[in-house]
Order: structure tokens, then sequence, then C-alpha cells
């Protein structure tokens, strides 16, 4: 996808393919990256859900006793895998996976390229120019007022990519081009629920959303 994204505002993306590619990479989280295009591109996602199954088959066919959610627990089992003998499935697993990275790509840029899909960056799916010039207080507000304001906020809460919070009334909930300007990834609401995609950096949004909500007055 970023290989697609024209030439002159790969800059400009850079930062936000970096940021979900190392999010799968050291945690295993694959939602940032799947929400640039389950749904401006659905074909893309019944791609990846195929590819991803033929994976797994794979994988239990090979008998590939390799299991971890992403680099970080991947490299800490690695002295288990030695000593239980079965480091041999972790060259097998590089191999298989150097495969699948190269049947991916391939597969993405053909799709993309000639369905002329609107992935993240091209085609007229473009960041809101206001989200370069957003200052981190504003980037707060914009958050607030998308929730529905101070009153509708019941609880404010994060997982690894996700910024989660309770509302009162989700109808007052933004949509989700509001919560572009903002660096959101995709948003989800169910019932009075709300979970919108940031990538890992969302710690620091939960901290400071937290912060601002505390100190503006009811």
């Amino acid at each position: 996808m970023y290989h697609c994204v024209d030439s002159d505002k790969r800059e400009q993306y850079k930062p936000m393919f970096l940021s979900a590619c190392l999010a799968v990479l050291l945690t295993g989280v694959t939602e940032p990256i799947e929400f640039m295009f389950m749904f401006i591109a659905p074909v893309l996602y019944v791609a990846h859900a195929v590819l991803t199954g033929v994976a797994f088959a794979l994988v239990d066919v090979m008998d590939l006793r390799v299991h971890a959610f992403g680099l970080i627990e991947l490299v800490t089992r690695i002295p288990m895998m030695a000593s239980a003998g079965i480091g041999g499935d972790l060259v097998r697993f590089a191999l298989v996976s150097i495969v699948f990275f190269g049947v991916n790509y391939g597969l993405f840029r053909v799709l993309i390229v000639k369905l002329k899909l609107p992935t993240p960056g091209r085609m007229g799916n473009y960041l809101d120019d206001s989200s370069e010039s957003m200052s981190e207080d504003e980037k707060m507000e914009t958050i607030i007022k998308n929730l529905g304001g101070r009153t509708n906020i019941a609880e404010i809460d994060a997982c690894m990519t996700r910024l989660r919070v309770t509302v009162n009334d989700p109808q007052l909930v933004a949509e989700y081009e509001l919560w572009k300007p903002t660096g959101a990834l995709g948003a989800v609401i169910k019932e009075q629920g709300v979970q919108v995609i940031y990538g890992p950096g969302v710690d620091v949004i939960k901290s400071r959303l937290v912060a601002k909500f505390s100190a503006q007055p009811a």
C-alpha cells in the first residue's frame, strides 16, 4: 500500500504506515493495517483473509511449532524453543514468512493498481490537511467534541492500538470522517462503546485525553 501512495505524498504517509507496521511486527496486532483497507477496499480484506487462512493451514501441515504474538514474544521464546529441540522450526518459519511476504506484497500491489483501489494516499483518499497543523491541545478538544462533549464521556481506556471510550449517548458520537484529522485509522461504535484506532501511540493519547478531561470544569 505504501508503494502505491502518490509519489508526492509518500513522505506525508510514511509515519502512518511505519507506526502501523511496527504495531504488527512488535505485538502481532494487525488492526492498524487492516483498518486502512477493510472499508474502502473490501476485496483486499477478502484476499487478506484467504491468505491468512492458507498460512494457518500450511503451518499445520508443516507442523511448525512456533507460536508468538509479535517479534517481542518470539524473541523471548527462542531460548525455550532451542532447549526444547525445535530450533529448526525457526528456520522453516523464516522461509515461509519470506514466501508469504512476497505473495502478499505481489497480490496487494496487483489488486490495488489493476482495480484502481483507493488505499490511503491515492485516488482521493488523503489525510485531512488540518491534521498537520492541529496542535495536541486542539486534537484533544476535537476528540472530546467527537465523543459528544465532556458530559457524554463515561469512561476512558485504551488497549494496544485502540482508544476505548464508554459514552452515555452513542448518537452524539461523530462519524469517522470527523475523526480523521486527529490521526485515527478507523472508528467503531457499538452501543455505548466507542473504539477509535490510532496505533501503538494510543496510550499517549489516552493520558493526554484523561488529563484534558480532568482539567476541564464539568
